[in-house]
């Protein structure tokens, strides 16, 4: 599956033109219409999107058939896939980890806005009058970030928490229960959570357990069945638990290579390979690298 890490490359992947900044976009889904893939396979990516839907035709979007909404939402490593007509009207914002780190609301970002979280966003429908506000704030978030104002992204970073604001009041509204839905979900994400520390401890110790790579060896310690915890797993991040796992083994392996002087051996021992030969295969297999070219690469 297609893995997007910068909102050019999000635009390159669905036709449409490039933003203007790297870390933030602002647009309508008018512009869109003319080049945009009306039919697109799941795929994820970085970044957080709002988006105020004003009208239009889809068959199916992410996964929701006939789907209608006027508020939309994508988080970050969430599945994409839609199936539209080129009719869609309405305006969208889109932003990175990056951009938020410079917002004054950046630490409280999740705990405020809980729908930010989600791995299935919730989009929710209100009526067209109620969301007048809502509608001038995104365009006057497209016309700064469309404008040539050196001061502009503190009017964005302004514009951007009346959004977020507003959606939480008009969710609140619409749908009473809709927090209350968000504590099942945070329960997940809790166990989620709990599962990358125990894997992030193991292989992080000494030497990892010989059962390390088992998912039933984290549920067993999570008192939950391992399908159970597959299906969290898989609904919150997009990844199965034994996924998880293996990029966990990649990612420590390859700052072992290159933060450490250990050998092959010694790294596939730490990371819970009994075999160095098999530790090699599984790394070339994830990386097309084997470990010894990773390390020369990256000593070049």
């Amino acid at each position: 599956m297609k893995h997007i890490d910068t909102i050019k490359d999000y635009c390159k992947q669905i036709n449409i033109h490039p933003p203007k900044h790297d870390e933030f976009d602002a647009r309508t889904f008018d512009e869109n219409m003319p080049t945009v893939k009306r039919k697109v396979e799941p795929f994820k990516h970085e970044f957080y999107a709002i988006g105020l839907l004003i009208d239009g035709t889809s068959h199916n979007w992410h996964g929701i058939p006939n789907f209608e909404a006027n508020i939309i939402f994508n988080s970050p490593y969430q599945l994409i896939s839609w199936d539209i007509e080129n009719d869609w009207s309405g305006y969208y914002i889109m932003f990175t980890q990056d951009y938020l780190n410079q917002c004054h609301f950046s630490n409280t970002l999740l705990s405020d806005f809980p729908f930010l979280k989600l791995d299935q966003t919730i989009p929710f429908k209100v009526p067209l009058e109620q969301i007048q506000f809502l509608k001038n704030k995104f365009e006057q978030t497209i016309s700064e970030y469309n404008s040539n104002q050196t001061d502009k992204f503190k009017f964005i970073e302004s514009y951007v928490n009346l959004i977020l604001l507003s959606i939480k009041r008009f969710s609140s509204d619409i749908k009473p229960g809709f927090f209350a839905s968000e504590q099942n979900r945070n329960a997940d994400l809790r166990i989620v959570s709990r599962y990358q520390s125990l894997i992030e401890t193991n292989i992080n110790s000494e030497a990892a357990h010989p059962n390390s790579f088992s998912t039933s060896f984290y549920a067993d310690q999570l008192n939950i069945h391992p399908n159970h915890l597959n299906a969290i797993v898989k609904r919150i991040t997009g990844s199965t638990a034994k996924q998880v796992i293996q990029e966990t083994i990649i990612k420590t392996s390859k700052s072992l290579l290159l933060q450490s002087n250990l050998s092959i051996k010694e790294i596939a021992f730490k990371v819970g390979y009994e075999e160095a030969a098999h530790f090699s295969t599984f790394f070339k297999k994830a990386t097309n690298l084997t470990p010894v070219q990773f390390r020369g690469i990256a000593n070049l």
